[in-house]
């Protein structure tokens, strides 16, 4: 078992475990500086979206369309969270809101054609964020990752 790193000022990573096997140890202690790193600039993503309207578009992404019960479920969301951030991507032009002719009862949301440069940009954004952090660590970190 190794040592815990000594706390230093925010902003400078701790001494991170170098023994082999210690990739567990590794990422433990990594992990803050990597969140940190990501989350900083989290209230503006691409510069105009929040990180819950950016997790709201890449949850659209791939599915196609969605009720928004699935929607807040894949988010992690209560549905009043997800229909206010869907509210929002809404008046913005991101997403648009149909009832499919198959149940009127239903609405069903799914990405309008000018969200995709948007989710281009905020996954360009957090690559280097990410590449950015990723990049302090030494190899064996990194591939303990992977």
């Amino acid at each position: 078992m190794t040592a815990e790193p000594e706390l230093v000022a925010e902003g400078v990573a701790p001494q991170l475990p170098r023994e082999p096997g210690d990739e567990l140890d590794a990422i433990v202690y990594a992990l803050p500086e990597i969140v940190r790193g990501i989350n900083a600039s989290r209230n503006a993503v691409t510069g105009r979206l929040t990180m819950a309207q950016v997790r709201a578009l890449l949850r659209l992404v791939g599915a196609g369309s969605l009720t928004m019960g699935e929607l807040a479920r894949r988010m992690g969301v209560s549905c009043a969270a997800a229909t206010q951030v869907i509210d929002q991507l809404v008046a913005l032009g991101l997403v648009v809101r149909e009832r499919p002719e198959w149940d009127r009862r239903r609405v069903l949301v799914r990405l309008a054609g000018a969200a995709e440069p948007e989710v281009q940009r905020a996954l360009e954004r957090r690559r280097r964020q990410v590449g950015a952090v990723l990049a302090q660590l030494t190899l064996p970190e990194r591939q303990a990752f992977a």
